[in-house]
Formats: structure tokens, sequence, C-alpha cells
């Protein structure tokens, strides 16, 4: 399975999951977006979600806090978009 398939499929797993599917693609989509055109330097913290450089991401979304918390501390989510921005 290569890393769009598995982004995909992890994606549909966690809109099967919540009240608002709709709502979990727009923001997975709005993260993978974000972490495809943005410059990470420092690509190790980032992966930990630390540093100054995942504050400014987290803060780009323009999301509430419940919503993108629980997208970005999904670990499988997590590793499937950073295996995405590899490509």
């Amino acid at each position: 399975m290569d890393a769009a398939d598995k982004w995909v499929e992890v994606v549909r797993d966690m809109k099967d999951a919540a009240i608002d599917p709709y709502d979990v693609e727009v923001v997975c989509r709005d993260i993978l977006r974000y972490m495809r055109t943005a410059r990470i330097r420092d690509i190790g913290r980032f992966k930990q979600r630390v540093g100054l450089e995942y504050e400014a991401f987290l803060k780009s979304l323009r999301y509430e806090e419940e919503r993108i918390q629980p997208i970005v501390n999904d670990d499988d989510f997590w590793e499937a978009t950073i295996d995405m921005i590899r490509r």
C-alpha cells in the first residue's frame, strides 16, 4: 500500500467514527495541504508535535482547538500525513 492509499484509509476510518464526517475530511485536507506547501525545516521536532513550526502550523489552520486536536493527536493519521509529505 502506498502512502496516498494509507492516508485515504486512515481519513476514511476517522470519518466513520466521527459525528460530522465532512468536517473531519475538510480539516484533514487542510492539514495535508499545509504540510505539503509549508517549508518545515525541523521535521523531527514537527513529527513529535513540538516546536515553533508546529505551533505556527496549528495557528495557521484557523479552526477551534477542539476540532484540530483529536485529528493531529491520532497517531495513525499523523504518521500517514508525514509519509505523504515525504513523497
